[in-house]
């Protein structure tokens, strides 16, 4: 998995970086701000855009890598 991904899940979420899977369900461990200061920060570090209507589909961490994997 990456790690910078994941080191943005934690400092958001308080996780520890080694307890972050793909699985791992972003509501679960924070608020609609956090998630959204998560793909803020992960539209920076890789230079993506995440628009407003793909936010449905984004509920775990793996819903994140796959969205940058297949718009990066």
């Amino acid at each position: 998995m990456n790690k910078a991904l994941i080191d943005i899940v934690a400092r958001h979420t308080g996780l520890d970086p080694e307890k972050i899977t793909p699985d791992t369900e972003l509501y679960r461990y924070c608020y609609d701000l956090d998630l959204m200061e998560i793909l803020m920060e992960t539209e920076s570090e890789f230079g993506v855009s995440i628009p407003d209507d793909a936010l449905d589909g984004i509920n775990t961490v793996g819903d994140i890598l796959r969205y940058i994997n297949t718009k990066g």
